[in-house]
């Protein structure tokens, strides 16, 4: 239980440092540097953690002890399993729940305004930045899941 807990909290703490890079990559491929504390960053990096927290305790650690029951928690099924859950919340939420009737939107991307979508149906912009995000947060996913994996694993040392 003990060796869960630890697992648990450092999967969660290591998405920190992984939001913000991800907050920050606009302003880095510009060439701007990292976001700083104006930008509202404390309370981004407060949302990433309390999802994260959520995600790992409801989805991620029934799905792992499933996967250990069956003796199929290996590194590269926990990871692939850390990519799946964003995927598939981000696809339910996108196409399962959300209707975008009339719904028109943009937005600045990589320093050029790009519209999203338009009438409800999403632009060639609004499918790369879908994607983007399902890379972001898979990111997300296999980073924790691996950590997690890892530190529950290991053997403590007399």
């Amino acid at each position: 239980m003990k060796k869960t807990i630890y697992a648990f909290i450092l999967a969660t703490l290591i998405q920190l440092p992984l939001g913000y890079f991800f907050a920050s990559l606009e302003g880095l491929v510009l060439g701007h540097g990292f976001i700083t504390a104006p930008n509202n960053i404390g309370f981004y990096l407060l949302s990433v953690l309390l999802v994260s927290c959520a995600v790992i305790l409801l989805i991620g650690l029934p799905i792992y002890f499933v996967l250990k029951k069956f003796r199929l928690n290996t590194t590269l099924n926990v990871a692939a399993v850390g990519f799946l859950i964003p995927l598939l919340v981000l696809t339910i939420l996108n196409f399962g729940i959300t209707s975008y009737g009339d719904y028109s939107a943009g937005e600045n991307y990589y320093g050029t305004y790009r519209a999203t979508f338009v009438s409800g149906t999403r632009t060639m912009w609004g499918w790369v930045k879908f994607f983007e995000e399902i890379l972001t947060f898979g990111i997300h996913g296999v980073v924790g899941a691996t950590i997690f994996h890892k530190i529950y694993l290991k053997k403590r040392k007399a």
